[in-house]
């Protein structure tokens, strides 16, 4: 469930949000006028939960909280900071007990997850949340045409990030990175799909495979273009300075090791990398090809609703959802962390204000381009670690370029699981 919608640290960005643990309430306010909110935030695998971490957390949108205390006075919020893993065994526990959190924050296969085991509940399609989301992004969090599993709040593009002592210029185009690898720059990617989905684009390969797996014939040009991505891939990881790791491996940590000059990353990803490097951490959008731009996938931050809540708390939930999707609110939520772009189809990206910020707004305009396409193969996103096999086994050797090939193009005919 990890690469068509993974995330590192998604929280970053909106936790502030509910981070004021046990606040006092309003002046005028009786303590008997509030409902008190649990909500649990899902920390991606690779993130470090450290009291930095924590202090992100409950720092960064303070001034959102004050802002919604302003039009919900009397309710409070009480944080609970999981790593995604323990996330699930936690909600499993809590659900059984009858103390289930009211409120999920998680990246959206993990709110799917959650979904699929009866630990949140359905959501009416469509309702007044949903009503303000941008309407390409239904598909990822459609349960079926009249239920949502979770309802998305913040983009996470992906995008590069790199060393600036090392290399003042990122690539901007794969033959740039070819021949920046060929000077002595280092580079890491990941053999995940959902990682390495932007060089579909990039390749020419995209509609393939969208088409494939739409019931098209495989025709001989668009087997080839699936036979060009993967020996562009076999390519890049023969140059002597071009890395395609394993999918749970930490490009992060590459980058501040000194393995990497430049790494696929995720906008959360520069929260920690920032606090290592500060202004010489570099962000780019990913590179375009000869055959046309990158397509890759912006990470969807979801709010997942608990089964234990009393109606009281169930209403505030439903509120504080629609009130963090309010443009005004979306805006704030991207100035201030960086790490989100909004969803809110009243809420335009921001006016780029940084070089930083410039590049997310890009990278997200990339991935929204190839949205609709993406969203075809969003079936298969519970076949991932299938592909992720025939994409190891292509890397090692284990399959040639002929065998991987059709492997890819068996799996896109398959039936749906």
């Amino acid at each position: 469930m990890k690469g068509w919608l993974r995330a590192a640290a998604l929280a970053l960005g909106l936790a502030p949000l509910v981070a004021g643990c046990g606040r006092a309430l309003p002046p005028g306010v009786s303590p008997r006028a509030g409902t008190t909110l649990y909500v649990a935030i899902g920390v991606g695998d690779a993130t470090r939960i450290d009291s930095t971490l924590r202090s992100a957390l409950r720092e960064r949108l303070e001034a959102l909280e004050r802002l919604y205390a302003d039009v919900r006075p009397g309710v409070n919020l009480e944080l609970l900071i999981f790593e995604e893993e323990r996330l699930l065994a936690e909600m499993r526990r809590r659900t059984r007990s009858g103390l289930a959190p009211d409120l999920v924050l998680a990246e959206g296969s993990v709110a799917e997850q959650l979904h699929q085991e009866g630990l949140t509940r359905s959501i009416p399609f469509p309702n007044p949340a949903s009503d303000q989301l941008s309407p390409s992004l239904i598909p990822f969090a459609q349960v079926d045409a009249r239920h949502l599993f979770a309802v998305p709040v913040g983009y996470e593009p992906q995008l590069a990030c790199f060393d600036r002592r090392r290399m003042p210029q990122p690539p901007d185009t794969l033959q740039a990175l070819l021949e920046a690898s060929s000077r002595g720059q280092t580079f890491g990617f990941k053999l995940d799909l959902g990682d390495l989905a932007w060089t579909l684009g990039s390749l020419g390969a995209l509609e393939s495979f969208t088409a494939i797996r739409a019931g098209n014939p495989a025709t001989e040009e668009r087997v080839s273009r699936i036979r060009q991505w993967l020996l562009w891939l076999q390519t890049a990881n023969l140059q002597q300075r071009i890395s395609l790791v394993g999918p749970r491996a930490n490009l992060s940590d590459g980058l501040l090791d000194g393995t990497f000059v430049w790494i696929t990353c995720r906008s959360s990803d520069q929260t920690h990398l920032q606090a290592q490097l500060g202004d010489d951490l570099g962000l780019a959008p990913l590179p375009a090809g000869a055959r046309g731009q990158p397509s890759p996938i912006s990470v969807q931050l979801m709010w997942a609703y608990g089964r234990n809540s009393s109606a009281r708390q169930r209403q505030a939930a439903e509120q504080l959802v629609r009130f963090s999707l309010n443009p005004p609110v979306q805006r704030i939520m991207t100035l201030r962390g960086r790490t989100l772009l909004p969803v809110s189809r009243e809420a335009p990206l921001p006016v780029a204000s940084s070089a930083r910020l410039a590049a997310l707004v890009t990278a997200e305009r990339q991935s929204e381009q190839a949205r609709s396409q993406i969203s075809r193969l969003m079936v298969l996103r519970h076949r991932e670690d299938d592909f992720n096999r025939i994409l190891i086994a292509f890397h090692y050797g284990n399959l040639g370029v002929d065998e991987a090939t059709e492997a890819l193009v068996r799996l896109l005919q398959s039936p749906s699981p």
